[in-house]
Order: C-alpha cells, then sequence, then structure tokens
C-alpha cells in the first residue's frame, strides 16, 4: 500500500498522513512497511514507531514489521 503519492494523491479514503497511514497498517492487513529516503524525501516512520519493529536496515531503506 503506499498511502499518498509524490504529489499528494490519495490512494486510501480516509487516510492522507504518515501517521494516519501506519495507525491504520494492521486494522487493513498490512504486515510489513517499507520506508525509504530518497532525493526528494528523508525517511517517513518516525524512530521508535508504536507497534513497528524494525527487521531490515541498509541505506536509504528500512523494512518495519507490523505488530
Amino acid at each position: 500500500m503506499k498511502p499518498f503519492g509524490h504529489w499528494g494523491e490519495l490512494t486510501v479514503p480516509g487516510i492522507g498522513s504518515t501517521s494516519e497511514a501506519l495507525a491504520a497498517a494492521k486494522t487493513l492487513g498490512i504486515t510489513h512497511i517499507l520506508d525509504v529516503a530518497s532525493e526528494v524525501e528523508p525517511f517517513q516512520v518516525e524512530n521508535p514507531a508504536t507497534g513497528l519493529k524494525l527487521v531490515f536496515e541498509a541505506a536509504n531503506q528500512k523494512v518495519y514489521l507490523v505488530e
């Protein structure tokens, strides 16, 4: 799931921010979150994120398990 696009397009009704997407992840059946730091935007998930467990980290990317 990509909750919103680069130009602000919304893909999930009622979700317009990173915090709203993270809060709804478990309810939506999401098991993992991929967070990427790019030239355009930094990481979106603040550490430590409640209900998420970091399971993989590399340069400019992190994968979290939704607990």
